[in-house]
């Protein structure tokens, strides 16, 4: 079976349309076309919907992605082997990251790995933690900083994050903090005072602690973007939770308070224990970093 056909449904299948797909492969849309239609051919099944949104796919070809994305691993993992042998001179790295804190650090070590091993492509993913394990099970990322999850894979704590609230200076709470002090809120302000969700229906580490703590938000905003909440809370809309390794854009109309109990999540590095061998070689290489 001519393996790029199947790279060409899944590249399809993750941009949304057979044209972005082209320009991802440098083929033409015509020829994505043809690759498509000769592997439905050649399987017996329609793999695709096409409507004016885009493609999606089949009953039939969600049955068959775990195959065609595991028979595409095995693939790389004889062109990685044998590239291994000869020194790993061929491969490729996907990661996954759910913090974009580690962007600059990942893009240091990725260039330090690449000047020993210039022949390893490197993909980036951004998500939640997840969605990213989703991914690393299914194949489709190597390797990802998330916060910790259930899962059958390697980890590396990287570090044990302490979350704490964003209160705005004005805020009630702080008539009983001290200019120079930053004393524990309970965790039950956030059913007191209006709430700001940050990703809301999602499983982030916000919405962890709460549940774990049985902790009932009185959400009044809702927001996909950090930046966005932390604007809010300046402007007073709102008090909210965050993890303190986000907290690189502070100003003094905001105050970040540590919570009572204090709460932490565990950031590691996660990794499948059958990754290909520029996949293992990398994460070793990050594992020793940390």
């Amino acid at each position: 079976m001519n393996t790029e056909k199947l790279q060409a449904l899944l590249t399809v299948l993750e941009q949304g349309s057979l044209t972005a797909a082209a320009e991802r492969l440098h083929f033409t849309t015509s020829g994505v076309s043809r690759a498509i239609a000769g592997l439905e051919e050649e399987l017996q099944v329609d793999l695709l919907y096409r409507g004016k949104d885009g493609v999606r796919p089949t009953p039939e070809c969600e049955r068959l992605l775990p195959e065609i994305r595991e028979l595409l691993h095995r693939e790389r993992l004889l062109l990685e082997k044998a590239g291994e042998i000869r020194g790993l001179k061929v491969g490729r790295v996907v990661i996954g990251t759910a913090y974009s804190r580690y962007y600059p650090e990942l893009s240091q070590w990725v260039r330090a790995f690449r000047e020993k091993y210039p022949g390893i492509e490197f993909h980036f993913r951004s998500g939640f933690s997840r969605d990213l394990i989703s991914g690393l099970e299914s194949r489709e990322i190597d390797l990802c900083i998330v916060s910790r999850r259930e899962g059958d894979f390697e980890w590396k704590l990287i570090k044990k994050d302490e979350m704490a609230a964003w209160v705005p200076e004005d805020h009630p709470l702080m008539k009983a903090v001290p200019a120079s002090g930053s004393p524990a809120v309970p965790l039950t302000v956030f059913e007191q005072y209006p709430y700001i969700d940050i990703h809301p229906g999602q499983d982030t580490d916000n919405a962890r602690i709460l549940a774990a703590n049985r902790i009932h938000p009185n959400v009044q905003m809702e927001t996909d973007d950090l930046l966005y909440a932390y604007s809010m809370v300046k402007a007073g809309l709102g008090i909210c939770m965050s993890n303190r390794l986000t907290v690189f854009f502070e100003e003094g109309d905001v105050r970040t308070l540590p919570l009572d109990p204090p709460q932490y999540t565990e950031i590691g590095l996660a990794w499948r224990r059958d990754a290909s061998p520029a996949a293992e070689a990398f994460a070793a290489f990050l594992a020793r970093q940390w």
